[in-house]
Formats: structure tokens, C-alpha cells, sequence
């Protein structure tokens, strides 16, 4: 069990579902689903000129500011609903990630709680706000202190499919959400959506340039840079950057790096890079309690770095594909996986100007997909030119390392 930052709520919790049918979310106790409480109780009147303010200040950070755009969003919502607590979680996987949170439990902010454990599951799949009564009768996992006594959730889309959610929590019996906060919700809902969208697009944007073949050259000039480079220690490095990600998926990261010194001619940054986002892409597409398995081999005179995830797979008529620039995850075999499909098509091009190669292939029926990456090893005349990365090289530490 991994708590959050906050010391009294449970996140990343791997116990089972509270249902019979494990995997599944609970169904739930008529006590805690109290949705029609919204249409009998009378709702407040709304105070427009103060929503206008709030949300002209919406506008503005989606503008100038769109990654903290969901920070200010549930800022927003603790003040207009007038809640103890208010959080934006987005679908990632099998898992929610409280992207932002504001009130009571700002701490808990960048925790997970698993799909079938969490009310936000049953407000993606429905597609309707609910309003829950004790939720965690019903969702063990959001057990806290203070308790969540009322806990209003709203979806929000991304082009119809369902990838968060925005939600306000009241943590005494005498405040009670009403029709009013719903509405409030709703609109929030949209900037959500809004934001998320227009993040995504920041994101493709920035690393467009390196994906476009009449840009390949750019990536080719950062690489006139090149030097002796200890793949043992890079690769290591960044895994360290991914390991806590990995953890709050709930999924197991196994490594076995060889001990040997391996000396590549390239760019270490970039070749962290390769690490890091073929860790992400198996992630992505590895379940919560999944296993990822990554491993540097020297094979003859060249470096093999692996990354193996437990996931469904990918249909073998889409596996060169996967490294086309915007290719997102649906073409999973059953799937739901969602990315900009930046990742690989970077990998590719690095792997190719450092005089690689990078391939996929599947591991069978429900196993996954290995990424393997070739490097060519530097010549054994070219160790004497790099004998300081050799004197303090992780690598003269004996045996492999795993974990």
C-alpha cells in the first residue's frame, strides 16, 4: 500500500475490488448512489457575475497557461461550489490520476486510485454526473481523514470518448450539493476538456519537428555532438526518471542491465530519450498489477536494449506502423490506449542517426510487445579514448543489476 503525500488518504491501494466479480466495479449500495437527491433538493440561485469572473480568469490561464489550466480549474470549483475539496481526475489506463486538487486534500494531488475502485469509474462509463453519499462504503480505496461525505463527479469528453473527470467534495453532513453545483460542474467540464485537448496539441507541436522527415536534418545537426558514451549508465539514469510513474500505475518495473561497459558513439541525452519513451509506450500499454521488463545485453558488436510490456498486445498487421509519426494506441487488439504516437517515431529516428536499428514484434496471444533497440559498439582502440567514463563507470560494479 503507498500513501499519498497527504498522510490521511490511501491511494495506489492493490487490494481487490469490493464486488463479487473482481476487475469489475462494485455495484453500488442505494444508501451511496443518492443522484436523485439533485432534482429534489431546492438549488441556490446562481450568482452569474461572480461565475463570469471566474471564468474569465479560465479563459485567460487556458491562453497563457494551459498545463496548470486544471490546477486553476479546481481552484476555481472549490470556490464557486463552495466545497471542501475539489479534484480534476484523468483517465490514464487503468488507473485515475488526481491531476489536480484543491481544498482539504491539495496534497493527495498526482495520486492514482484504480479504475475499478474509484466512483470516477462508474461516472466514465455511464457518461453521467453522479452524487454519492460515504462513497467509500462502496470504494475502500478513498477511505481518508476527513471523510468524503458527499462527493458530486462529473465526465468530461475528448471528441465523445471519456477521459476524466471533475469532481467537488463536501466533508460535513450540513454541506450539500444540489443542481446549482451541477451546472457549475458542467461548465468546468468543458474548459477540462478544452485544456486537455489543447495541451495535447502543445505537446504534438513541440515534437513535431523531430518527426517530419524535412526536419530530420535539424535532429541530425544536434547530433554533430557526438561522443563516448556509457549506454549502461544512460539507460540506468533514465529509468530512475520513469520508475516512480511506472510505480503509480500499479505496475512492477523489472531491469536487468549487464554489467559490462558499453561504450556507444552518440548523444547521451538523446539516447536517454529512447529509454524513457520506450519505457512510457509499454506503460501505456501495460494494465495495472502489469509487469514491464526492460534489459541492455551486449550481443557481439552491438548494444540490445529491450522493452517488454504484459499487456494485450498489438495486431501484428499494426506493428511497423507503430513507429509512424501520430499514431495513437487504438490500434491496440481491444483496446483503449491513447497517446499522440510522438514516442516511437522519435525512438526510430534517434536509433537511425546513431547508426541503429529499432524493430517490434509480438510476444504471443495476450503478452505484449517487445521494442528492441540495436546499437553498434564502439571499437575496442576507441576505450582508450574514453577511459575516464571506463574509471567511473557503474558498470565495474560485478554482476547484472536487477530489481
Amino acid at each position: 500500500m503507498v500513501r499519498s503525500a497527504y498522510p490521511d488518504i490511501l491511494l495506489n491501494q492493490p487490494q481487490r475490488s469490493s464486488s463479487s466479480n473482481p476487475g469489475r466495479l462494485p455495484a453500488l449500495f442505494p444508501e451511496v448512489d443518492i443522484r436523485p437527491a439533485l432534482a429534489l433538493r431546492p438549488a441556490r440561485m446562481p450568482d452569474y457575475e461572480r461565475e463570469n469572473r471566474a471564468f474569465s480568469v479560465l479563459a485567460a490561464e487556458i491562453a497563457q497557461n494551459p498545463r496548470n489550466m486544471l490546477q486553476k480549474l479546481v481552484e476555481v470549483a472549490v470556490d464557486l461550489c463552495g466545497a471542501h475539496t475539489a479534484g480534476i481526475s484523468l483517465l490514464d489506463g487503468d488507473v485515475f490520476r488526481w491531476e489536480g486538487v484543491a481544498g482539504v486534500l491539495a496534497a493527495a494531488r498526482g495520486g492514482t486510485v484504480p479504475r475499478d475502485q474509484s466512483p470516477c469509474g462508474v461516472c466514465v462509463d455511464t457518461g453521467t454526473t453522479q452524487l454519492m453519499h460515504l462513497a467509500d462504503r462502496c470504494f475502500p480505496a478513498l477511505h481518508s481523514e476527513p471523510r468524503f461525505i458527499e462527493a458530486l463527479i462529473v465526465p468530461f469528453f475528448d471528441h465523445g470518448v471519456p477521459i476524466g473527470t471533475v469532481w467537488v467534495v463536501s466533508h460535513t453532513d450540513d454541506r450539500k450539493f444540489d443542481a446549482e453545483d451541477e451546472r457549475i460542474l458542467r461548465v468546468l467540464a468543458a474548459f477540462a476538456s478544452a485544456a486537455r485537448q489543447q495541451s495535447n496539441t502543445l505537446d504534438e507541436l513541440a515534437e513535431s519537428h523531430l518527426v517530419n522527415d524535412g526536419d530530420l536534418a535539424t535532429l541530425a545537426h544536434e547530433l554533430l555532438d557526438k561522443s563516448a558514451v556509457d549506454l549502461g549508465r544512460v539507460v540506468a539514469e533514465a529509468i530512475d526518471t520513469r520508475r516512480n510513474e511506472i510505480e503509480q500505475r500499479s505496475q512492477r518495473l523489472i531491469v536487468d542491465l549487464t554489467s559490462r561497459l558499453m561504450l556507444v558513439e552518440g548523444d547521451a541525452v538523446r539516447l536517454a530519450q529512447v529509454t524513457s519513451s520506450l519505457l512510457d509506450h509499454a506503460s501505456r500499454l501495460t494494465p495495472a498489477g502489469g509487469e514491464i521488463l526492460i534489459t541492455l545485453t551486449a550481443v557481439g558488436d552491438e548494444a540490445h536494449l529491450e522493452v517488454r510490456d504484459s499487456g494485450v498486445g498489438i495486431e501484428t498487421r499494426h506493428l511497423d506502423a507503430i513507429f509512424d509519426p501520430f499514431r495513437p494506441l487504438n490500434v491496440l487488439r481491444g483496446g483503449t490506449g491513447r497517446g499522440s504516437g510522438l514516442g516511437l517515431a522519435l525512438v526510430k529516428n534517434i536509433v537511425t542517426l546513431h547508426g541503429g536499428q529499432v524493430v517490434a514484434s509480438n510476444r504471443g496471444a495476450d503478452q505484449g510487445i517487445q521494442v528492441s533497440v540495436r546499437l553498434p559498439l564502439s571499437r575496442p582502440d576507441d576505450r582508450a579514448v574514453a577511459n575516464g567514463v571506463a574509471q567511473n563507470s557503474w558498470a565495474n560494479m560485478s554482476g547484472p543489476i536487477r530489481h
